[in-house]
């Protein structure tokens, strides 16, 4: 594609700058799964319809995930050939306190009306 379309990548997002600088601010993330089912046919893992937990979750690699923790190791690929991989959020990026592991069940819009979480 044109230069419209490579800057709308996974990769060049995450390498557009340093995530794990904030400032020494947190950034709190409030991850959603009430997914559709054509997003959810495209996007990896869990989601909102909009983000996939990788990224509504701050971590440091792209995958198809379903929790939203500090530090994850799952196993990807096909036994026996796959291996574990280890999903760690940005320094400096949490999930809201007030969000369990799973995440809401609320898709993209109903998570930006929440605002207060």
């Amino acid at each position: 594609g044109n230069a419209m379309d490579k800057a709308l990548i996974v990769g060049t997002a995450r390498g557009a700058f340093n995530h794990n600088n904030t400032a020494s601010i947190g950034v709190y993330h409030v991850p959603g799964y009430k997914g559709m089912i054509g997003a959810s046919l495209i996007l990896p893992g869990e989601d909102d319809y909009a983000v996939a937990y990788h990224s509504s979750c701050g971590y440091n690699r792209t995958g198809g995930l379903s929790k939203c923790q500090s530090s994850l190791t799952q196993y990807e690929g096909l036994w026996p050939f796959g291996g574990n991989k280890t999903y760690n959020q940005y320094s400096g990026h949490y999930r809201a306190p007030s969000v369990g592991s799973s995440g809401l069940y609320l898709n993209h819009s109903e998570i930006t009306k929440e605002g207060w979480r």
